[in-house]
């Protein structure tokens, strides 16, 4: 499992989780102080996992992130679009430019960057899970402009993955938390 994002908060605990259940853990995260402090938590409890720093908005961190777990482990069963990045909650009249671009880029980019991967990964395997982390931002227009438009795009993109690669055995879900 390569989860996105998860050098604290919710991305962390799946990882930890994700390792208590017996899965190989590739931990992502941009600053490798978190990255690796999850992985030595894992390895402490008798768990397999490996870091992958990198930031999921640019396309060459994201294919070194794969390249590490076709090597740690041979290949990808699941991917988890955990990472995210937020501004300020300021309305669209507010908002800086530069912050919906990085905000697009993180949360919407690099997902679509990293289930790339990951679905060329997993059809040579047979199949896999890919789970997205949405919000119910999302869903029901609690403000975060750039935020929210792009956890939006994601369950659309997600429901088209999930159209798109059924056929190969590779599930795409999403998943809506509230403020964690």
């Amino acid at each position: 499992a390569l989860i996105t994002g998860a050098g604290g908060g919710i991305g962390s605990e799946t990882a930890k989780l994700f390792a208590g259940e017996g899965a190989a853990v590739v931990v992502n995260d941009v600053v490798r102080e978190r990255a690796d402090a999850v992985v030595e938590s894992i390895l402490a409890e008798s768990g397999r996992a490996v870091s992958a720093v990198g930031d999921i908005s640019a396309a060459k961190d994201v294919e070194a992130m794969f390249a590490v777990a076709a090597e740690a482990f041979g290949g990808l069963d699941i991917l988890v679009n955990n990472a995210f990045f937020n501004v300020n909650d300021v309305t669209i009249a507010d908002l800086e430019e530069q912050d919906w671009d990085r905000t697009i880029a993180v949360c919407l980019k690099g997902p679509f960057l990293c289930t790339k991967q990951a679905v060329r990964m997993m059809r040579s395997r047979g199949g896999g899970s890919i789970i997205t982390l949405s919000s119910v931002n999302a869903l029901f227009g609690l403000g975060e402009t750039a935020y929210t438009a792009a956890k939006g795009g994601l369950i659309s993109l997600m429901r088209l993955v999930a159209a798109e690669y059924g056929e190969w055995n590779i599930r795409s879900n999403v998943i809506c938390p509230a403020t964690i």
